[in-house]
């Protein structure tokens, strides 16, 4: 861990650890007032400086606790700041690298992605230095989008690419299989892909919390970069995303150039919820119904806390105008809409199989069914798989190597 990144680790777990107890003392404040709304009722007026000597207490209490956990953030954060600076001018003078960042190990870099899934979009001062920009890895490493950065981290790079684009609070972890999972493990989509199609697979992490417009951009940006400084001539691009990737990648397409987008054969997005996903919108709903309600304080404040890249899942937005771009690409592209259903249908009702989906999104979004429009959409299905499974399984592999069999 940088010292820089163990500094905003503290300030982020003060702020955390304070927005919890802020939380309690809402919901201690509203069992205060239901029991003191009762006995006012039973006893009159006499219960009322009880009241407020009860209610001070509380409001004080927490007051403390909130400003101890901040201030203890903060400090342990310095803290650890410095004695990390010290650690890493020791290592550079004896002539070793600098610290590794904490996303170097999976553990750290999922740690990562799920705070910029919560709060990316509120990332800001000292919390910056744990921001995710839109950005390729490699073996755990950021890679530069330069002609050196791309030459050194794909010595054996290829003329056909697959880019693979994960979901919330995902990171390029999260594509491999699981033990157990696959018959021929070769590690995830992108390596069997790479063996099986000699295609180079490019892995991206992003801020998942940010607008999914503006990831659209950062991506469409990205590529640009690639295309232009990749060590040999790009033949084809294949664009594989999970859940939100795959909203940021017809995104992208809308806001992309022709230079790369021209280039896109094949977009693959797996339990995309290109019109929306349920929970989001329950989601919302609650926030709504809580809104201005004291009693409900408690369940407001967390749930009002979710990033604009959650509250963007919703709707299956991918422009700043829902009426904007689809994001189709080129008229020769083709778009296969992978879904799956924790049931097999069976004898089971279409409405029950499709509502249920894979938990999280159900078919008729997964599959864009009078949203986007595509004029090339091929849609599957897979019986059995929850949302997280579609990540990492050889039965979706086996789909995705289907679909790009004719350009294989």
């Amino acid at each position: 861990m940088r010292p820089n990144e163990a500094r905003a680790v503290g300030v982020v777990a003060g702020d955390a650890a304070a927005h919890v107890a802020t939380i309690l003392r809402d919901a201690h404040t509203a069992l205060n007032a239901a029991a003191f709304n009762r006995t006012e009722r039973l006893v009159g007026a006499p219960a009322r400086p009880l009241r407020l000597v009860v209610e001070g207490l509380t409001a004080g209490t927490y007051a403390a606790l909130r400003g101890g956990l901040w201030a203890g953030g903060r400090m342990a954060g310095w803290g650890a700041r410095q004695r990390l600076l010290t650690i890493e001018q020791r290592r550079v003078q004896e002539g070793f690298e600098p610290l590794a960042s904490i996303s170097a190990s999976p553990r750290g870099n999922q740690f990562v992605a799920a705070i910029n899934g919560w709060a990316g979009d509120r990332l800001d001062g000292v919390r910056l230095a744990l921001h995710l920009d839109m950005r390729l890895r490699v073996g755990g490493r950021d890679v530069e989008a330069t002609a050196e950065g791309l030459q050194a981290a794909y010595p054996q790079a290829q003329s056909d690419l697959v880019v693979l684009l994960p979901g919330l609070m995902e990171t390029e972890d999260s594509w491999r299989f699981r033990p157990g999972r696959a018959s021929n493990v070769r590690g995830d989509y992108g390596a069997a892909l790479a063996a099986d199609t000699g295609r180079t697979a490019l892995y991206l992490i992003y801020n998942t919390g940010r607008p999914v417009p503006d990831s659209g951009r950062a991506l469409a940006q990205l590529l640009d970069q690639v295309i232009e400084h990749w060590p040999v001539p790009v033949r084809s691009l294949v664009l594989i995303g999970h859940s939100m990737g795959g909203l940021i990648i017809h995104s992208a397409l809308a806001a992309g150039k022709p230079t790369w987008v021209d280039l896109v054969t094949t977009t693959i997005t797996l339990g995309t919820p290109h019109s929306g996903a349920p929970l989001e919108r329950l989601a919302d709903r609650v926030e709504r119904a809580a809104t201005g309600r004291p009693a409900l304080a408690w369940i407001h404040r967390p749930v009002a806390s979710r990033s604009a890249g959650i509250r963007d899942l919703g709707s299956g937005r991918i422009a700043d105008d829902l009426d904007g771009a689809i994001g189709e690409g080129s008229s020769t592209c083709a778009h296969h809409l992978v879904t799956a259903t924790l049931i097999a249908r069976g004898g089971r009702g279409r409405g029950v199989v499709d509502a249920i989906g894979d938990l999280i999104v159900p078919v008729e979004s997964a599959h864009a069914q009078g949203r986007l429009h595509l004029t090339r959409a091929i849609r599957h299905e897979i019986a059995g798989l929850t949302h997280p499974d579609l990540l990492n399984h050889q039965a979706v592999y086996a789909v995705i190597r289907q679909a790009l069999a004719p350009i294989a």
